[in-house]
């Protein structure tokens, strides 16, 4: 995550789009756990991931 604002990922070059999404995933989950604030991606997703290595929104993981 970015020192400078909390909203941006740096990739340094060696992470893939699963591990980004993933990561984005785990931020707003511990978000929402911590303070009741439910961040929502800004960002359009564009693409799929291969079978396997779909990131499933955290909401969805919680309510199970």
């Amino acid at each position: 995550m970015s020192p400078m604002h909390c909203n941006f990922m740096i990739n340094t070059g060696q992470a893939s789009g699963y591990e980004l999404e993933y990561l984005g995933e785990t931020v707003r989950q511990r978000v929402m756990e911590n303070s009741g604030i439910l961040l929502e991606w800004e960002i359009k997703r564009i693409g799929t991931f291969m079978p396997g290595y779909e990131v499933k929104e955290f909401l969805g993981r919680m309510t199970a």
